[in-house]
């Protein structure tokens, strides 16, 4: 008889990204730094396309960072497995947009988890 075992993945939002990256607080940044750094040991950390675009967005806007440090932040983005925003995930993201009255963006990142 075989044995399976199930491992969690873990989809990890923008905001701890955003959190890890944003110096102005160092609570939340420290936190997000450790949830980071046991998701990446553990490697079922998944992220979505949507998720990195959204973070390069914010750093650039909201931190003002510049772009070269951005791209060396998205960096990160290797110690997790991506997920391809594709045609079905914005099918899927549609479907639960009516269903669950969320957000359209809200909706692909459900979707993607």
């Amino acid at each position: 008889m075989k044995r399976f075992i199930y491992v969690a993945k873990c989809f990890i939002d923008t905001n701890v990204f955003f959190y890890a990256a944003d110096t102005s607080e160092p609570i939340k940044r420290a936190q997000a730094l450790s949830l980071m750094a046991d998701i990446a040991s553990s490697r079922n950390g998944v992220v979505s396309s949507q998720v990195v675009q959204e973070f390069a967005c914010n750093a650039l806007k909201k931190l003002k960072l510049p772009t070269q440090d951005v791209a060396a932040l998205c960096n990160v983005f290797g110690d997790y497995r991506l997920v391809r925003q594709e045609t079905s995930l914005v099918q899927e993201a549609l479907r639960l947009m009516s269903s669950f009255s969320i957000s359209f963006w809200d909706a692909c990142i459900v979707a993607a988890a």
